[in-house]
């Protein structure tokens, strides 16, 4: 194999690399890939401190699920279900766990308080009240 066509890791130019960053692209060594193998160092340092734009999005419905909005809560709902399928399979930041987390628990108190009433309220509507 010529010298032009072996890639070497982005900070190891001496080091032959077979591997891409999953996120950035840069070429990694044996050394510079982190544990899960499919990020280098410095992406999956800065994953464990970030959360992603849906993390972000699914607080913010949450806390509106908070002041009555049920199906604010229900969309929290499906995106910390899909956020986390995705930290899962490493497409996105592990630093949104911690938000994600806050978001089912406020998104859960919403339903709980706001949507079971509603539910027995329709149920009361259709069978129970007097015609």
């Amino acid at each position: 194999m010529a010298e032009a066509d072996v890639a070497h890791c982005s900070l190891h130019p001496g080091i032959e690399s077979r591997r891409t960053c999953k996120r950035c692209g840069r070429f990694t060594c044996g050394v510079c890939v982190s544990s899960d193998s499919v990020q280098c160092v410095q992406c999956y340092a800065w994953a464990e401190e970030h959360a992603s734009p849906r993390a972000e999005l699914s607080i913010r419905l949450a806390y509106l699920g908070m002041f009555g909005l049920v199906p604010a809560a229900i969309a929290a709902m499906v995106l910390v279900r899909r956020e986390r399928r995705a930290i899962s399979q490493v497409d996105a930041p592990r630093g949104g766990s911690d938000v994600l987390t806050s978001a089912t628990l406020i998104a859960s108190w919403s339903l709980v308080f706001y949507g079971l009433p509603l539910v027995f309220y329709a149920v009361w509507w259709l069978f129970v009240r007097p015609r």
